[in-house]
């Protein structure tokens, strides 16, 4: 058996995979559950982390992604996409203002 802590938004927030060292009190305060599901595997949403919930009624487990705040290094990442579709949208607006003045044959 482990044991789990939940939070109030049924987070598992702790887990003890040997209960029999925990007082009653402390079991008191948690659940025991036969095993606890594997994360997902794969590369986090920019912005996102994942949560295991226990819902006790069902006794079912559920990952879900909730907002977190950006690192210093998603930041960074941000603005250079950013920076770089801009510089990709200046180039092909300007690609057609040459076009636009080619075809009207006027020249500086």
């Amino acid at each position: 058996m482990i044991f789990i802590k939940l939070n109030d938004k049924n987070e598992v927030i702790q887990t003890h995979y040997r209960p029999s060292d925990l007082s009653d009190e402390v079991l008191e305060k948690g659940y025991l559950v036969d095993s606890i599901p594997d994360m997902p595997e794969g590369k986090q949403k920019r912005g996102k982390a994942r949560r295991l919930k226990y819902y006790p009624d069902t006794k079912t487990f559920e990952v879900v992604e909730i907002d977190r705040p950006l690192r210093d290094g998603e930041k960074l990442d941000m603005l250079n996409e950013r920076i770089t579709k801009m510089e990709d949208n200046i180039t092909k607006i300007l690609s057609k203002i040459i076009l636009l003045k080619d075809s009207s044959g006027t020249s500086e």
